[in-house]
Parts: structure tokens; C-alpha cells; sequence
């Protein structure tokens, strides 16, 4: 389960492997979304990615914290 409160129109949460259980959403299986942000540059982007992610809280929340850090 998450509760975004900030919405961004250059952040998007693409969702698989989710399912709508009453009022919210739950997962069904391994990974089930992928963050994506917009932003002329590589590390604004990774930044904006992140700020989205650190206002997810569910147990069990793995992500990487490497992706486009060797670009």
C-alpha cells in the first residue's frame, strides 16, 4: 500500500502485478512498479524518483538505489 501525498506531473508510477482490494491497492506478486520522472538532467531525474519512493511505505519494500548512478 502507498499514500502519495506530493503528486508531480513529470513523476509517473507505472503498476503490474497489483490488484484493487476494496479502497486500495495491494500486491500480487514480486515487482510491481516502476518509477519514472522526467528532468533534463540524468541526477534531477534520479532525484525526483527517489523523492516519489522515499513516500512509499509498505512491508517488504525492496528497491534498487543504483539505477543510472554509472551513467
Amino acid at each position: 500500500e502507498h499514500h502519495l501525498e506530493k503528486r508531480s506531473s513529470s513523476v509517473y508510477i507505472f503498476q503490474g502485478g497489483t490488484k484493487k482490494q476494496e479502497d486500495h491497492w495491494v500486491s500480487s506478486s514480486g515487482r510491481v512498479l516502476n518509477v519514472v520522472a522526467l528532468h533534463p538532467s540524468l541526477q534531477g531525474a534520479r532525484r525526483a524518483c527517489y523523492q516519489m519512493i522515499s513516500q512509499m511505505n509498505y512491508p517488504g519494500l525492496y528497491y534498487r538505489k543504483d539505477i543510472g548512478a554509472f551513467s
